[in-house]
């Protein structure tokens, strides 16, 4: 898939698939599919090697909702981890 460089909050520029800009762009959620002037390109509670994959253009509520289920499954990986050197 073709990638573009965003510039990030954060001042750096990162590449981001194609598909997240367009979204992003034209304020349409990529997973609700909505569009709403709340739509933009954020950075995910991930840590794929492929940074790209770290972005998505989300509404509110739906940033919301992906957060909270990579925040569960952090904090499941983490508690393995933690019971793997004490267990």
């Amino acid at each position: 898939m073709a990638k573009i460089y965003y510039k990030t909050s954060y001042e750096q520029e990162t590449q981001i698939d194609i598909r997240t800009w367009l979204c992003g762009l034209f304020k349409v959620c990529e997973m609700c599919e909505n569009t709403d002037n709340s739509v933009h390109i954020s950075h995910r509670n991930t840590a794929y090697i492929n940074d790209s994959q770290n972005y998505a253009s989300f509404c509110e509520s739906c940033r919301k909702e992906d957060n909270e289920y990579y925040q569960e499954l952090w904090n499941d990986y983490n508690s393995n981890i933690i019971a793997g050197l004490y267990g």
